[in-house]
C-alpha cells in the first residue's frame, strides 16, 4: 500500500473496508503500510463514511480519502509522534511491520521482550507460559493467503446418510479448527518476503499458530479475498473447510504448475443486478455499481475474459456491459465511464429480455476450444438467483475435481442475479420466460451483495460454479 503519508491506493483502502466492515459480521481491519504505519479501522467508522456530514459522496472513495487526510494531518501536527483516532479509525505513525504485528495481536505498542515470548508449542495454543505475560494475545492463530498454502474445500462433509452438514450460527467460526483467527495477506502487491517473516516471528513470539490458506490458483484482488471468506463463512462453509486443512495437517498445495492458457480458461459468466428502489441513473452513479464492476470483471492484475454483466434499475432502464472498460479500477474513473455509458446506452429491457438475450447470445456465438464447453453451451446456461433471504437454501459447493485441468461442468455457462427485495417467483417467472429449464434454475443465498459476486466470481474461476449449481439444484 506504498507509504501512509501518501495514500495513493484510496481506492484499494476502500474495497477492502467495505468487504470488512459491511458484511454481515462486521470485523476490524488493519492496513500495514510499507513504511511501518498502522491504520485500523472500526465498524463504527461506517456511519461517518456513509452518513454524517461530511464532503464528498456516502460511502465514496472521495469521502474516505477526505476522513483518511484529516486523520493524517492529525498525525503530522503531532511531529509524527504518537498515533491519532477519529469516529473509528485509528492511525499509528511509521515504525516497523513487527511493531505493527505485535500491537495487532497483543495490543502493546512496543515489540515484546524476548524473556516474555512464548514458544509456540507444536499445533499452536498457549505452551503454558501465560501467566509471565504482560499483555494478553487476541488471537488463536494467524492464517496468511497465498496460493501455495492449504487449499480451502468448501464442499460441505457429508453425515452419515449422505446428506452435507453445514453449519450456520454466530458462533460456528469461534468452534472450528483455527478459533479466533486474524487472516493475513498482501494489500495491492504480494507481502514482501521481510513482512512475511514479521509475522512468522511475532506468531514465535506469542505462540499463535501460522498456516498457510488457498483461495485457488488463481491470483485474486486483495479485496475479493476478503469478500470470499467472508461470503464462505456467513453461508456456514468456511469453518468446515478450515476444519479439512487441520485434518490434513495444513498439507500444502504446492507451486502452481498451470500453463497460462489453463489460467486463463473460464466459461462465459454474466451477472445481473435488479433493482427494485433505484433508477438506473442513480445506482450507476453510486460507489455500490463501482464496487460491483469491479467484483464482476478484475482479478489481480487482469480482467477477466468470457463476461458480462447488466444492470436492471427501478424504472425499467438496463445497461448491458459485455467487457471490461480498462480504467474501472480506480473509483473515481469507473463511475464516470458507468454514468456515460447509463446515459447513452441504456434501453428498456425486462429481466425476461436479459436472460433470453444472454442465451440467444451463447447459442450464436463462435465455438469455444472444447468439445464439452461446445456441448455445454448448447445445452443453455445455468441460472442462479443469489437471495439472501433464501433462508435454508444454501449453495452446496461439490468436492474439487480431480485434477486442476478437468473439464466438463467448469465449461458450463452460468448467470447469476442479484435482486434484493425482489420476490423468488418474479425471478423464476422470468427465466421461465427466457427459456431456462427447472432443472438449470438454482436459488440459494450466497452471502449478499457486498460479498457474494466476488465469492460466486472466484468460484467460476476456479471451474466449481457451474458444479456448485447442479448440486444444489440435486439437494433442492
Amino acid at each position: 500500500l506504498g507509504r501512509a503519508s501518501e495514500i495513493k491506493r484510496g481506492d484499494a483502502i476502500a474495497r477492502v473496508m467495505r468487504g470488512s466492515l459491511l458484511c454481515t459480521t462486521p470485523k476490524v481491519v488493519h492496513f500495514v503500510f510499507q513504511d511501518g504505519s498502522l491504520l485500523t479501522a472500526h465498524p463504527d467508522f461506517v456511519p461517518v463514511w456513509y452518513g454524517g456530514d461530511v464532503e464528498g459522496q456516502p460511502g465514496s472513495q472521495v469521502r474516505l480519502e477526505i476522513l483518511l487526510g484529516a486523520l493524517l494531518a492529525e498525525v503530522r501536527l503531532s511531529g509524527f509522534s504518537r498515533p491519532c483516532s477519529s469516529q473509528g479509525l485509528r492511525l499509528t505513525p511509521a515504525r516497523s511491520a513487527r511493531q505493527c504485528l505485535d500491537e495487532i495481536l497483543a495490543g502493546i505498542a512496543a515489540p515484546a521482550p524476548a524473556a516474555k515470548c512464548v514458544a509456540a508449542a507444536e499445533g499452536g495454543g498457549d505452551s503454558g507460559a501465560g501467566e509471565s505475560r504482560s499483555f494478553v494475545v487476541r488471537f488463536d492463530s494467524v492464517l496468511e493467503l497465498a496460493e501455495s498454502g492449504c487449499l480451502l474445500r468448501f464442499d460441505a462433509p457429508a453425515a452419515a446418510g449422505g446428506r452435507p452438514v453445514v453449519r450456520r450460527d454466530a458462533a460456528a467460526s469461534q468452534r472450528s479448527a483455527v478459533g479466533r483467527a486474524l487472516v493475513v495477506l498482501g494489500g495491492v502487491m504480494d507481502m514482501e518476503e521481510e513482512q512475511k517473516e514479521a509475522v512468522k516471528e511475532a506468531c514465535r513470539c506469542f505462540g499463535i499458530p501460522h498456516r498457510l490458506l488457498s483461495l485457488g490458483r488463481r491470483s485474486e484482488l486483495t479485496s475479493k479475498c476478503i469478500k470470499a471468506m467472508e461470503a464462505a463463512d456467513n453461508i456456514g462453509i468456511l469453518s468446515p473447510a478450515l476444519d479439512r486443512c487441520q485434518a490434513v495437517h495444513w498439507q500444502p498445495l504446492g507451486e502452481n504448475t498451470l500453463t497460462d492458457a489453463e489460467l486463463e480458461r473460464r466459461a462465459p459468466f454474466h451477472l445481473i443486478y435488479m433493482s427494485t428502489k433505484v433508477a438506473l441513473a442513480d445506482f450507476a452513479s453510486s460507489p455500490e455499481a463501482a464496487n460491483l464492476y469491479v467484483d464482476t470483471y478484475l482479478r489481480s492484475k487482469k480482467a477477466l475474459r468470457n463476461t458480462a454483466m447488466t444492470i436492471i434499475g427501478a424504472d425499467g432502464l438496463a445497461l448491458a456491459l459485455r467487457e471490461d472498460c480498462g480504467m474501472a479500477l480506480k473509483e473515481r474513473e469507473g463511475l464516470a465511464w458507468l454514468r456515460h455509458k447509463a446515459a447513452t446506452s441504456a434501453e428498456e429491457l425486462t429481466l425476461a429480455q436479459v436472460l433470453a438475450a444472454w442465451c440467444q447470445r451463447l447459442r450464436t456465438r463462435g465455438p469455444p476450444a472444447s468439445g464439452a464447453a461446445v456441448a455445454s453451451t448448447r445445452a443453455g446456461p445455468l441460472v442462479l438467483f443469489a437471495d439472501d433471504g433464501a433462508g435454508p437454501r444454501r449453495l452446496l459447493v461439490p468436492p474439487p475435481p480431480p485434477s486442476p485441468t478437468a473439464t466438463s461442468a467448469a465449461d458450463v455457462p452460468v448467470v447469476v442475479v442479484f435482486a434484493p427485495g425482489e420476490r423468488p417467483e418474479v425471478v423464476r417467472r422470468a427465466a421461465e420466460q427466457a427459456g431456462v429449464p427447472r432443472e438449470a434454475y438454482a436459488h440459494a443465498d450466497v452471502g449478499g451483495l457486498v460479498t457474494g459476486p466476488a465469492f460466486l466470481g472466484m468460484l467460476h474461476t476456479e471451474g466449481l460454479l457451474a458444479a456448485t449449481l447442479r448440486s444444489t439444484i440435486a439437494a433442492a
